[in-house]
C-alpha cells in the first residue's frame, strides 16, 4: 500500500512538473482586408511536427516544452504564407491579432482568363482555346495567345469542342457543336475569376479532362473575394463604354454569402459603321 502511494505521489509529481514546463503561443488568424476571422489556417513552428488549424474564432494556441528560437509558419490557399519568429521562454506568448494578406498574384498568373469582346462575338469560328491558353503558366501557350490571338491560333490544331468548359462543375459546352460559348456569360468579369484549368488529360476534381484540358470556373460567392467592386472601361473596338459594379457579402456568422453582380456595355457604332451594340448582363 505505502509503495503505491510513493508511486501515485511521484507520478502527479512529474506531471506537475511538465505542466509548469509547457508554455504555448497563442493568436487569432483575420483578413487583412475585411479582418474577419479566418478558420482552418495551418500554424506551425518550422523544425516541429506539431501542427493545428485555426477554429471557428480563428483563433490557434500551440503548446511546448521545449525553449529556443523558432519561425511559427501561418498558411493558408487563398493567402501568402507569413513567417514570425518566436521565441520560446519560461512564459506564454500571445501574438494578438495577425493578418493575412490575400495573394493576388496567385489570381492574376492563374485564375483569371481574359477575353476580348471581339472573340465572344462570333459563335463559329472564334469559340477556340484561347481562353484556355491564357489559363496556363506555359510560356509558349501565353505568347501565343496574346501575340496571335487574333488569327485564331489552336493548340496542334485542335478545336475548341477538344476543350471542356465547367460552370460551378456544370459542363457548357454546346451538345450541336461541343464547343463552349464564352459569350454567354459575358460581362461578368468580375464573378469568372476564380477558374481551375487543368493541361491536356490531366484530370480536374469535375472532369476526367480531354485533349485540351479544361476549365471549370467557381462562381460561389465564398470562393471570391469579399467587397465591392465599381469599374468602367472605355473601347474604340465592340463597344464604346462599360460600366460594371460588384457586391460580395463574404460568408458571414451564418456560413451564408451572397453575390450581386452586374454590368452594361453599349455603342452607338462600333469599329465597324451601323454596328449597335447594347449588353446588359447580371448574376
Amino acid at each position: 500500500m505505502v509503495k503505491h502511494t510513493l508511486f501515485l505521489l511521484l507520478f502527479f509529481i512529474i506531471i506537475g512538473l511538465r505542466a509548469q514546463n509547457t508554455f504555448s503561443v497563442q493568436g487569432v488568424v483575420k483578413d487583412n482586408e475585411s479582418k474577419m476571422v479566418l478558420t482552418n489556417v495551418s500554424v506551425f513552428l518550422e523544425g516541429e511536427d506539431t501542427m493545428m488549424v485555426t477554429n471557428v474564432s480563428g483563433k490557434f494556441s500551440l503548446s511546448f516544452s521545449n525553449k529556443g528560437e523558432y519561425i511559427l509558419q501561418i498558411s493558408s490557399g487563398e493567402y501568402t504564407i507569413k513567417r514570425i519568429p518566436v521565441i520560446l521562454e519560461d512564459k506564454n506568448i500571445d501574438l494578438g491579432d495577425i493578418f493575412l494578406i490575400r495573394d493576388i498574384t496567385l489570381e492574376k498568373s492563374i485564375n483569371l482568363i481574359t477575353i476580348t469582346d471581339d472573340e465572344l462575338l462570333d459563335e463559329e469560328v472564334n469559340s477556340n482555346a484561347l481562353a484556355l491558353l491564357q489559363s496556363t503558366k506555359d510560356v509558349f501557350l501565353n505568347r501565343a495567345a496574346f501575340d496571335f490571338g487574333q488569327a485564331f491560333f489552336r493548340v496542334r490544331g485542335y478545336d475548341s469542342q477538344y476543350g471542356e468548359v465547367y460552370l460551378n462543375s456544370l459542363p457548357m459546352n454546346k451538345l450541336y457543336d461541343g464547343r463552349p460559348q464564352w459569350n454567354n456569360w459575358g460581362g461578368l468579369n468580375d464573378v469568372i475569376r476564380n477558374q481551375q484549368y487543368s493541361n491536356g488529360l490531366t484530370a480536374s476534381e469535375v472532369t476526367f479532362g480531354g485533349i485540351l484540358g479544361n476549365t471549370n470556373i467557381d462562381l460561389r460567392p465564398s470562393k471570391l473575394r469579399a467587397g465591392t467592386r465599381l469599374s468602367s472601361s472605355i473601347s474604340n473596338r465592340t463597344y464604346s463604354g462599360r460600366l460594371m459594379a460588384t457586391y460580395n457579402s463574404g460568408v458571414e456568422k451564418e456560413k451564408f454569402a451572397y453575390i450581386i453582380s452586374g454590368s452594361r456595355r453599349w455603342a452607338k457604332q462600333g469599329y465597324i459603321n451601323g454596328t449597335l451594340y447594347d449588353s446588359y448582363s447580371l448574376y
